[in-house]
């Protein structure tokens, strides 16, 4: 323990030495230079004040003003940055919406072609059994016709050959008479 107390003694020494030989170069200046301590500690004094009257009516709302104007710029900014962030936000929620109405506006003329070419092809289908069912008419008509106006053709035959027969029977004619009245009775079953 003792030694401890004279190293900090001898310490203690040399710092003291220290100190004096800085005061005795510090007095060597201030006597080269004509230094007045009165003088020095007085404006030292009247610096103090001026400093602190500064500090405290000056510097310290002007601080106060920096401060404020500095947090609103960061507030400002802050807001800037989040109304981009919104912007940008809504830009993609704007482009989705699109996109989507896009794909709907497609699928829905592609439903509608769809739609158009099924109802093309009905009635398209229904045309043709129309038509079908129209020519099918037609040919009975037409076969229905044909039938009958071979019938009338027939029975028109059938009593001109009997009024024929009835003449050779009535009259005895010759061989050339019979081929004359029978190419006249078949021209004019032709006409009719």
């Amino acid at each position: 323990m003792i030694f401890g107390l004279e190293s900090l003694l001898a310490a203690a020494q040399g710092i003291w030495a220290t100190i004096r030989a800085i005061g005795s170069a510090i007095g060597a200046v201030a006597s080269r230079f004509h230094v007045e301590w009165s003088l020095l500690f007085a404006q030292m004094f009247n610096f103090a004040i001026v400093a602190y009257v500064l500090h405290r009516f000056a510097f310290k709302p002007l601080m106060q003003a920096v401060d404020e104007r500095r947090k609103k710029i960061e507030e400002s900014l802050q807001k800037a940055e989040e109304v981009r962030r919104r912007m940008a936000q809504a830009e993609t929620e704007r482009k989705a919406i699109l996109r989507e109405a896009a794909e709907k506006a497609k699928s829905i003329v592609e439903l509608a072609q769809s739609e158009a070419e099924n109802l093309e092809e009905r009635e398209r289908q229904r045309t043709k059994s129309e038509l079908d069912a129209l020519r099918q008419r037609e040919q009975a008509l037409i076969a229905d016709e044909r039938e009958s106006s071979l019938l009338q053709a027939r029975s028109q035959l059938k009593e001109e050959a009997v009024r024929l027969a009835q003449k050779l029977l009535k009259a005895q004619v010759s061989e050339d008479q019979m081929v004359q009245w029978t190419a006249a009775v078949i021209r004019s079953c032709k006409a009719e």
